[in-house]
């Protein structure tokens, strides 16, 4: 059964029923902490639902925040009915597309939209990924199969474990986005987005370096070849002189 607990900022964290021993053990639950599922009419301290896991504190309902409205429409007032509560700037959850969003705007202080779980938001998103896990994978297998022949020259193993780890980090990418795919977790959605950009950043960075060197190489072969012209030029013009002085023309007849 999905959990949510209220942390000391008041958002709305969720946990899995399994999970909430540990987050006892850890302290990121507290007897004071209000809890709540679907099954629940109001949030409760977790030392009234579970006070064995709390023997010091009181099994007592800590007053807690109404009951959570399922939808998002701030509740109408009737004409001529002036409001009995304030307007308040505080961030609530939204539900769009299914998904669990933070906005802040003026609402009611009693409006309090209950928490949505985002995995079918992630799935969704995780989709655009996986649908092209196939060419993913194929060029990360030119890409290792590129600097594992780079490697095989000797020389060239120096840059031949560059493609090999981009190839590397392709595979993760397609590994990372399927699993989001089908189980919905955000973790490895933002796992496969780090990675995907991490390639293209390193890509990015390689390309440079490769047009920089490529620069200096034309710019050297420029300098040496011109270098090597003039020196050519002024020992053909040497020898030239040579031949002209008198001493040379009487030996050579």
């Amino acid at each position: 059964m999905e959990w949510y607990y209220l942390d000391a900022n008041q958002q709305q964290i969720p946990a899995d029923e399994n999970d909430l021993a540990g987050l006892v053990e850890n302290g990121s639950i507290s007897g004071e902490t209000l809890l709540w599922n679907e099954s629940m009419s109001d949030w409760q301290s977790a030392a009234a639902l579970f006070p064995t896991w709390f023997p010091a504190a009181a099994p007592e309902s800590v007053p807690a925040p109404a009951a959570p409205v399922l939808t998002r429409a701030t509740p109408k007032l009737a004409a001529g009915k002036a409001p009995s509560i304030g307007m308040v700037k505080r961030p609530i959850q939204t539900v769009r597309g299914g998904a669990t969003l933070k906005t802040s705007e003026s609402v009611p202080d009693e409006a309090f939209v209950a928490p949505v779980d985002n995995r079918e938001l992630i799935k969704d998103l995780a989709a655009f990924i996986a649908v092209n896990v196939g060419w993913i994978k194929f060029l990360g297998v030119m890409s290792i199969i590129s600097g594992i022949s780079t490697c095989l020259t000797g020389v060239g193993i120096l840059i031949g474990w560059i493609p090999i780890w981009l190839g590397v980090i392709l595979f993760k990418v397609a590994n990372t986005s399927t699993a989001a795919q089908y189980q919905g977790h955000q973790v490895d959605l933002e796992d496969s987005l780090d990675r995907i950009a991490l390639y293209f950043k390193l890509q990015g960075i390689f390309m440079l370096v490769g047009l920089i060197m490529t620069v200096v190489m034309v710019v050297l072969f420029f300098v040496l070849g011109l270098g090597a012209m003039l020196s050519l030029q002024q020992g053909m013009q040497g020898m030239e002189g040579l031949q002209e002085l008198p001493g040379m023309e009487s030996t050579e007849q």
